[in-house]
């Protein structure tokens, strides 16, 4: 069955939502990789230490905004949480795209970037549920919605790629603030169906201040994440399997640029080649029968991204890092929308935001430890032999929880 005849087996709302993924997407992946990272690794020639500073930076305000937008989803709903979102976010692009930059004007901005992206993320994140609560369905959305994102890792670098080529990195975000922008136009029209059960949702005591209240509501989320034995394995699954890949954020373009001896145009060309990997591992999930949608799944595709990535990295030949990037991508592309499936399966749609808050917190922030150290060890040994080593740990991760998942799934058998 082909793409077009896959969406025709869904609803307005859930066209609609794929839609405007597709278009957030396209936006952020021109910009994250190419702009940021790009413009301080080539205009600014900025070191290992200085990259890791950027992106320790991005994943500490993507955290802080994951974890605020979860109570908020949960209070709003993600369609009144992404508009307001939306709206911020173009603004932001139409300044990064006119101000003159300077090293510390790009971390502010940066900074920014990484909060709205953090609100932008997790409520789309959490919005499937929203709209269909049959489980063919929401298998469905949750592959569209995410094959809609690869598309965009193969759409969104290569726009970025041509655009950085004929007039430099920063135009890249005149495309993010207009892809933005449209983006919001079907959030608008796409209506939630489905509504949580507001007297389960954790609310505060009464006399509480909001501070109090907030702090409260994320515990409940907390409390519903751990006491979810699921839960628990993809939130402990996320901390380890993304604790290497903060290595990969700080050095990455160091080694496009002193490795591979690549032009700042091949951070959106290699990027695309992952992203046509990911459309494919996406896609097979439509086609996999809802009981092979599991634990062990997931595990093995985080194991075959990492030894995609060991292949990556293990060479300094070009075709060698454009056949990593294929097979990573094809894990990755698989493993998120199991993720993302196996999380709406286990959890009330009442605590969603915050447990969706929770388990990309987990994510986030294990990826930000390595960046304090990656810079100091790429230093001793070599850019390339960290990602190399990186690599090997996230394919380790994969290979123990698969053996773990198999027990505890024989056992119950």
């Amino acid at each position: 069955m082909s793409l077009a005849a896959e969406l025709r087996q869904v609803g307005r709302e859930e066209r609609l939502l794929v839609l405007a993924n597709l278009l957030m997407q396209i936006g952020f992946q021109s910009t994250y990789f190419i702009c940021f990272i790009g413009i301080a690794t080539y205009r600014f020639a900025a070191d290992a230490f200085v990259v890791s500073a950027l992106i320790f930076l991005l994943n500490v305000t993507i955290s802080l905004g994951n974890a605020v937008v979860g109570v908020v989803i949960d209070r709003i709903g993600p369609r009144r949480t992404l508009l307001i979102t939306l709206a911020a976010f173009a603004l932001l692009g139409i300044v990064c795209a006119i101000a003159p930059l300077t090293l510390p004007l790009l971390f502010i901005l940066c900074g920014i970037f990484g909060l709205l992206h953090g609100f932008m993320s997790t409520a789309t994140m959490a919005y499937p549920p929203f709209l269909t609560d049959d489980a063919e369905t929401l298998k469905r959305l949750n592959s569209l919605s995410d094959t809609a994102t690869n598309i965009a890792v193969i759409a969104g670098p290569a726009i970025g790629g041509l655009i950085t080529k004929a007039a430099g990195e920063q135009a890249v975000f005149v495309l993010f603030a207009a892809c933005i922008a449209l983006a919001a136009v079907p959030v608008w029209a796409c209506r939630e169906l489905m509504q949580p059960d507001r007297a389960s949702d954790g609310k505060g005591p009464r006399g509480e201040g909001r501070l109090a209240c907030f702090w409260h509501e994320f515990a409940e989320g907390l409390k519903v994440t751990f006491g979810s034995q699921t839960l628990r394995f993809i939130f402990i699954v996320g901390f380890l399997g993304n604790f290497a890949y903060g290595a990969f954020d700080s050095l990455e373009s160091l080694y496009y640029r002193d490795v591979l001896l690549l032009s700042s145009d091949w951070m959106g060309w290699l990027s695309a080649v992952m992203g046509v990997g990911c459309v494919a591992g996406s896609l097979l999930m439509l086609r996999l029968p809802a009981e092979r949608v599991n634990e062990s799944l997931l595990s093995l595709m985080l194991m075959v991204c990492g030894m995609g990535s060991m292949l990556y990295t293990g060479t300094r030949y070009l075709g060698c890092a454009v056949a990593g990037q294929m097979v990573c991508g094809f894990g990755y592309g698989l493993m998120i929308p199991v993720q993302h499936l196996l999380t709406q399966r286990n959890c009330d749609l009442a605590y969603l935001g915050r447990v969706t808050s929770v388990l990309r917190l987990a994510s986030l922030l294990a990826g930000t430890v390595p960046l304090l150290i990656a810079p100091f060890i790429a230093a001793a040994v070599g850019v390339q032999a960290v990602l190399f080593g990186a690599a090997t740990f996230v394919a380790l991760v994969g290979a123990c929880a698969l053996a773990g998942a198999r027990r505890r799934e024989a056992a119950l058998h």
